[in-house]
Parts: structure tokens; sequence; C-alpha cells
């Protein structure tokens, strides 16, 4: 019925006269979608900006013909942007109030700085009132929503896409190695310092042991942080290179038998756990990801 609305608008546009505005422009009738008229003042005032940059490149006869052109691939926008608002208000879909009030607040704060009294001030002085902004920034937001879930519904993104996205950038994607560790710290001039060796001695020989309880140690010798909890320093992405270093072949719940020594300070140092390293697998999690930017840029060239 509503496709039907439509072509007996554009039947009888031929016995629609044309108006003459106060400024002495005509104004006349060019489409009808079910009770929404368009003028020809509608599609220039629509097609603006690309009739001025044609005017920058073109004059006469080609100047002429391309402004046609411009008119027509305009108003057939318009008319499609109606017709999908039609849609929209047949599928009884609602707007919500929070995010229109909040593309009404950005357009007002971007136009004058956010105050509303000068902004309908210049509404007035285009003949236009708050009530007409808004109905009109509704319609756009609605066109919006429903042309934004169409081309979602629309974009397909294969397996074979995301596979090829993976193989281009997986070494983009390289997870850092994270070190879950503990660390016994001496103080080169810590309390330690008149029996320094006696003390890195005794600690090698009780660390040797198979059953050493590396936590007990911290709580009674560390001078470092955290000794109270056994060392724990928690997850590290950047250690320092020479932890990095004396840990790489460790495996979980290794020690080190001889200190790191950083500064003036000597660390033993355990391995609590380790995580991450080297290119992720594309499992679901990261497939979804993929096919997610895949299917944002799909919508921006549409």
């Amino acid at each position: 019925m509503k496709a039907h609305h439509f072509l007996l608008g554009l039947i009888l546009l031929t016995a629609i006269p044309a108006t003459v505005r106060a400024d002495g422009e005509i104004t006349r009738v060019v489409a009808m979608v079910d009770d929404k008229v368009f003028t020809n003042v509608d599609v220039q005032e629509a097609a603006a900006q690309q009739i001025e940059q044609l005017k920058a490149t073109s004059q006469g006869k080609e100047l002429e013909e391309k402004q046609q052109k411009v008119f027509d691939m305009t108003l057939n926008m318009l008319i499609n942007r109606e017709l999908v608002y039609l849609e929209f208000k047949s599928l009884k879909a609602q707007l919500p109030a929070a995010y229109v009030q909040s593309r009404i607040d950005s357009i007002i704060m971007a136009e004058t700085g956010g105050d509303e009294l000068k902004f309908e001030e210049n509404l007035y002085k285009q003949g236009k009132t708050m009530k007409d902004f808004q109905d009109k920034l509704k319609r756009d937001i609605a066109i919006e929503m429903l042309v934004r879930s169409r081309v979602k519904n629309a974009i397909s993104i294969p397996d074979t896409a995301i596979e090829e996205f993976y193989d281009a950038h997986k070494y983009e994607m390289i997870i850092p190695t994270k070190y879950h560790i503990a660390v016994l710290m001496i103080r080169e001039n810590g309390k330690y310092k008149d029996t320094l060796n006696t003390v890195m001695t005794e600690l090698n020989q009780k660390l040797s042991q198979p059953e050493c309880d590396f936590t007990a140690l911290v709580k009674s010798y560390s001078e470092g942080a955290n000794a109270e909890n056994g060392g724990d320093q928690g997850w590290l992405e950047a250690p320092h290179e020479s932890i990095k270093e004396a840990i790489k072949e460790f495996k979980e719940g290794d020690v080190t038998k001889v200190p790191v020594k950083i500064g003036d300070n000597y660390y033993f140092i355990r391995l609590v756990d380790v995580k991450g390293g080297g290119v992720p697998p594309l499992d679901s999690a990261l497939k979804e990801k993929i096919k997610t930017k895949l299917s944002h840029d799909e919508e921006k060239t549409l």
C-alpha cells in the first residue's frame, strides 16, 4: 500500500502548480513519498555543497549537465531515505531518548558552545523552530539506525577471510610474556653487610635443598618489599633484563641458586608462573575479535 502511495504521489506531480517564494525563487514539488513532499528547493539545499564544488571546476553546458546529474542523484537519495523512514515507522521501533538528547546536546555544543538560546535564535533566522530541528534529527537518527542495521545484516565474514587476516597480521598480535615472580632480596649495605658472604652461602645451601621453603626463607631473610607475603611481586611484563636472563629456562617453581645482582642489591628469584609469549592461537575468541574488525571495516565501504 505504501508503494502505491509513493507511485501515486509521483504521478500527480505534474498536477501540482509551482509557487513563488518571497525571495522570487520558484518552488515546485518534484516528488512525494507517502505524505512527505520534496520540492526543488529541498533538493537544491541538500545538494548545495556538491553544486558549489562543481561551479569551481565546470561552466556552461557542462556545468548544467553535471548540476542536473547531482540534482537527480540527491533527489533519489532523499526519496530512498524517506522510504527507509517509512519502514522504520512500520516496524514501530523506538529511538533511545538518551541517545537522541545526547545528539541534540552535541550539535548545540558544536554550533553555539552549548548556548541553547543562541541556537534557537539561529534556527529562527532560518525560519525554523526547535521542534522542526528535533523532528528532523529524529528522522535522521531513525534512518541511520535502520540503514546501519541493514548493513550489518548484509555483511558476512567467511572463515577464510578471518584466517587470511590472521596469517597476514599474526606477528602484530604477539602477546608479551608475563612473569609471576617472588624475590628474596639482600642489600649489599643492609643489615647483613658485615656477614654478607656468610649469609649468601647459607642461603645458597638452603635453596639447594629439594624441600626448601622459599616463602619461609623470604620472611626470615629478605630486606625487600612485600617480604611478609613471601616476596610476591605479582605479574610483570617487563622485569629487569638480568632477571629475565636468569629465569629464561626456568619451569614453574624453579629458584635461582646464585643471586642476581642489580645495583647494590642481590636477588634470589622464584618463578611462580609464566604465561603468554609468542603468536596467539586462532581460537574462537580471537576469531570473533577479527570478525568484528572486518565487519566494521566492511561497513565503512558500504
